[in-house]
């Protein structure tokens, strides 16, 4: 087995996810998106704690974004 070492992903993800959200913010007109998944990984880091919050947080985002479209399409 080839030995991988995860020292300093922690930091490499989260410049990721902050690129990630600053291009969106910077490139579109509609924030919705980016001010939902920041309000529902908020939540679920404050419901869930710090060690479990991640994939409540991704479910709440999709869930969101996904009613979001759905009322998005209806009213076109």
């Amino acid at each position: 087995m080839l030995p991988f070492s995860t020292a300093g992903i922690e930091f490499s993800m989260t410049a990721l996810f902050i690129a990630s959200f600053t291009e969106q913010w910077l490139t579109t007109k509609d924030h919705v998106p980016a001010l939902t998944g920041l309000g529902c990984t908020l939540l679920c880091l404050l419901a869930f704690g710090p060690e479990r919050f991640l994939i409540p947080a991704m479910a709440l985002i999709t869930l969101a974004l996904t009613l979001l479209r759905g009322r998005e399409e209806g009213g076109a």
